[in-house]
């Protein structure tokens, strides 16, 4: 029984929810960060530090910023 089971359908579509709005994100934020040909241009960075830096310097990232923030405040008051 998964964790949430417990909890009920309603904590379990909440949760759902959550994620697709995770990997929408995640899958925006992967495609302006991948070349043409599917590198990543973080791919050499060795810390999650490293990566933040060399994607702040990426062209879209004040783009990227302002649609997290517009994400952020679509989401429900609870």
């Amino acid at each position: 029984m998964a964790a949430t089971e417990a909890s009920g359908p309603v904590t379990q579509d909440i949760l759902i929810g959550q994620l697709r709005g995770l990997e929408l994100f995640l899958w925006f934020v992967r495609a302006h960060l991948e070349s043409s040909g599917g590198r990543l241009s973080t791919a050499d960075a060795t810390t999650d530090q490293a990566v933040a830096e060399q994607a702040r310097r990426q062209p879209w990232a004040e783009g990227a910023r302002c649609a997290g923030r517009a994400l952020a405040a679509r989401r429900p008051e609870g």
